[in-house]
């Protein structure tokens, strides 16, 4: 019975970890590309309309000339990206953000330096005075605003001028729901990026991504239910003298049917408590030790998690359970008595 608790928790223990694993990912893109856009919203090539826009929501909003580029992060299975802000008002623009820098200083205008967000810089190995591109690191701040800041001088001094995009954040009393409402009065000759753009682009990206491994892990899950069904039937299969046994004391068909699939429910149970228990413990420690330096993010529990795990002790009771009971029915336990 404990050998048949280890396989079953090992199996759900395998898909929750795999799960954990792949959707990490998923977990620090949409932080570095998508979450920051709770505080701001981007109009792309900002021009006279959006101007006239900005003039009219004054007290609603606030606005930046800005340049925007991004930078590369490295997650434990691929890359993704995080924003560099360049600005002309610096210190405005950190107000606004509230951000709170907790080492170095703010750049200063004219010597190509750049404030970067913890996240980042601990992604990306980063010290004070180190190289971030182009640009020399001069400060570091926390919070979730996974963005580097840069002056705008220093940016067009290394990249010529570009476009100008608009960078709009909202005045106190008001919500980022509200800026997004505002900026779809712009209509479609405008290019946002909001929240919602951000987070479609994101899920378009990972769409087939995520159904390749929905189809890994749900083989898989298949596969392992099905290794350990075949396990506890054997299991159950040599226990027809038991069973014999139970029914000379008296015990009807059914009620050993029911004891069946009573034990059956219930190491499934425990197995699914305890693999999901042993797989968030494990990956918080993954987190904890690899994860978090490199500026990651991993959601250890979550209910896709937690549904794709129930397929190993649903299959189980299926595969498993049903079978012995239909050998069961046709066994002649009074003749397995009269041999013994």
């Amino acid at each position: 019975m404990l050998l048949l608790l280890i396989i079953m928790s090992m199996a759900v223990f395998s898909i929750s970890s795999i799960m954990i694993l792949v959707s990490s990912v998923y977990d620090t893109s949409k932080r570095a590309n998508v979450d920051i856009f709770d505080y701001f919203s981007i109009i792309q090539e900002s021009s006279d309309q959006s101007g006239t826009w900005s003039t009219e929501n004054e007290g609603i909003i606030t606005c930046y000339d800005v340049n925007v580029t991004t930078t590369p992060i490295t997650t434990v299975l691929g890359t993704t990206n995080s924003y560099i802000i360049a600005t002309a008002d610096m210190d405005d623009l950190i107000n606004d953000l509230n951000i709170n820098i907790v080492e170095g200083k703010k750049p200063s205008e004219g010597k190509q330096q750049i404030l970067v967000n913890n996240s980042v810089a601990s992604n990306k190995s980063l010290d004070i005075g180190d190289q971030l591109g182009d640009f020399t690191v001069s400060g570091f701040f926390d919070g979730d605003v996974q963005v580097s800041l840069c002056h705008m001088g220093d940016f067009s001094t290394l990249y010529g001028e570009q476009p100008l995009s608009m960078l709009v954040v909202p005045e106190q009393g008001n919500s980022i729901k509200r800026v997004n409402e505002l900026c779809d009065e712009l209509g479609e000759d405008v290019e946002l990026i909001t929240r919602k753009t951000q987070l479609k682009n994101l899920d378009d990206e990972f769409e087939t991504i995520n159904l390749i491994m929905d189809i890994i892990v749900i083989l898989v899950s298949i596969s392992l239910a099905i290794a350990v069904s075949a396990f506890v039937y054997t299991s159950y299969a040599n226990r027809n003298e038991e069973f014999a046994i139970y029914y000379a004391l008296g015990y009807g068909i059914c009620d050993i049917i029911r004891l069946i699939l009573e034990e059956t429910i219930y190491m499934s149970v425990f197995a699914y408590i305890v693999g999901n228990g042993v797989s968030i413990l494990i990956m918080k420690c993954v987190e904890t030790l690899v994860y978090a330096p490199i500026g990651q993010v991993m959601n250890v529990m979550s209910a896709q998690n937690m549904c794709f795990t129930l397929v190993i002790p649903f299959l189980v009771i299926l595969f498993s359970g049903v079978p012995v009971i239909r050998r069961l029915r046709k066994t002649d336990l009074l003749m397995l008595i009269e041999r013994r």
